[in-house]
């Protein structure tokens, strides 16, 4: 007994069969390659390129262990000169969820594992704080563009953020420091000297105790 998605599909390629479609259209192998189907003209339909998405939504929902199946409607996210379509964010995140679940339970093989494993050649873009030449090759790409107002006020709220949080660093450390102060018996030299701190920033620290 067919279920509704089989009629659906079955009701879509039919009506698609007998109405030709002057605008843009792509191919479509009626039963899918994988599941024995040819590039017989038989076989053959062109969608419109939203039928043609639903066709391959309807192919998931009909075979959703098929993993070649649930690739292809995956691909269909993929745009080039050949492929004119439109992709929203519901629309694609149906498409990665599909290949997400294509994926499952597949080993990687052995030529991806060593990719992997290689170390990245410039790792200078995650250390933090950035060197002198890459803080100045970063400067003179970004050179000459205009920043938006929207980016401007991004960027002050970050350094806005940042300022806050190391004051606020700072004092509670400062304030650590003063109890422990009061705490002791040493004068300001010999307590800097036990936490390794440097005498003047101590100093600052401490004042007015």
């Amino acid at each position: 007994m067919q279920n509704i998605n089989e009629k659906r599909y079955e009701k879509l390629i039919e009506h698609y069969k007998n109405n030709m479609e002057s605008g843009y259209c792509e191919k479509h192998h009626i039963l899918p390659k994988c599941l024995g189907g040819t590039d017989d003209i038989r076989n053959l339909v062109l969608l419109p390129a939203k039928a043609h998405y639903i066709a391959h939504l309807l192919l998931c929902r009909i075979y959703p262990e098929n993993r070649k199946i649930l690739h292809a409607f995956a691909a269909m996210a993929l745009i080039s000169k050949n492929h004119k379509r439109k992709i929203n964010s519901r629309i694609y995140l149906k498409m990665r969820t599909a290949r997400s679940n294509a994926l499952k339970g597949v080993p990687r093989p052995d030529y991806v594992k060593e990719k992997l494993r290689v170390p990245k050649k410039n790792k200078e873009n995650y250390k933090k704080p950035k060197s002198k030449e890459h803080r100045a090759n970063i400067s003179k790409s970004l050179k000459g563009k205009k920043k938006t107002q929207s980016h401007i006020n991004k960027v002050i709220e970050s350094q806005k953020e940042f300022q806050e949080k190391r004051t606020n660093e700072m004092l509670k450390k400062k304030n650590m420091y003063r109890v422990l102060f009061v705490q002791s018996d040493m004068n300001r030299k010999q307590f800097a000297q036990f936490y390794n701190i440097p005498l003047g920033t101590m100093k600052r620290y401490l004042k007015g105790i």
